[in-house]
Order: C-alpha cells, then structure tokens, then sequence
C-alpha cells in the first residue's frame, strides 16, 4: 500500500517537474557514466547498421542480375530498405555525438538537442514498426486470398 503511494507521488512529481521550468535537471555522475557507455554502444550500432545499408544496396543492386523477373523485385526492395535505413543511422550518430559532447562539457543546450536526436530516432521506429506490421497484415490476406483463389480454381473441371 505503502509503495502505490510511492509511486503516485513520483509521477506527480514527474508531471510537476515536466510543467515547471524552474526545476534543473543535474546529471550525476553514475547517469553520465551510464549514458556515456550507452553513447559507445548506440554509436557501434550505428556503425553495423551502416554496413547493412551497404549490404544491402550492394545486394539490390548486382542482386537483380540472379533471377530475372523476382530478382528485379526484391532488387528494388532491397534498395528501398537501405535508403529508408539512412535516416535512423544519422539520427543514432546525431545522438551519440550531441549527448557525448555535452556530458563531457556539461552543456544543457546540446544535451537537449541530443535528446532530441533520440525522440526523433525513436518515433521513426514507432512508424516504421506500425508500417511494417500493417503491411506485413496485408501480404497475409493478400496471400491467404491468391491461395484461395487458386485452389478454387485447381478444383474446376
């Protein structure tokens, strides 16, 4: 009973303190080792996911070369995939090296614009996700209706 109390009372706070400018947000020292060693991993994935979009554009486009008609498609979506991945790649390196620089000159100003590089970053993955599941969505009924359709019509004499 003791800690729903608590717990009201934190996001009270929280509430309080996102509608009151006069309150400053002080970054300890574990938080800035923390989001310094968080800025080292984010960065080597951005690191990874540029020799994906490498990968992948390289496949997209020698790949079309295999198969004729489908090698074509998946060609294209390949390419389409790499390019969509460039801009939550730049927005991981944004983040890292805003935040990065700030923890260590202490600056509120681009710890800001770190952070926003990450709400950026993460509502594209928000996006993205919500596409992806929608379209994923629609390939099944897309799928599910052709295979119905043609075992209707292997049953036709």
């Amino acid at each position: 009973m003791g800690n729903e109390l608590a717990m009201d009372n934190v996001f009270t706070a929280e509430e309080n303190n996102v509608n009151n400018t006069n309150n400053k947000l002080v970054v300890n020292d574990k938080a800035k080792e923390s989001l310094l060693s968080a800025t080292k991993w984010i960065k080597f994935l951005a690191i990874m996911q540029v020799i994906m979009i490498v990968f992948l554009i390289m496949l997209g486009i020698f790949g079309g070369f295999a198969i004729p008609f489908f090698g074509t498609f998946f060609s294209i979506i390949y390419i389409i995939i790499g390019l969509i991945s460039i801009y939550p790649t730049s927005k991981m390196f944004k983040h890292c090296k805003k935040t990065r620089e700030a923890l260590l000159v202490n600056n509120d100003v681009i710890f800001t614009e770190g952070m926003h590089e990450m709400r950026k970053l993460f509502k594209f993955y928000v996006i993205y996700t919500i596409a992806s599941i929608l379209f994923t969505i629609i390939m099944f009924i897309v799928g599910l209706t052709a295979s119905i359709n043609l075992m209707g019509s292997a049953f036709k004499f």
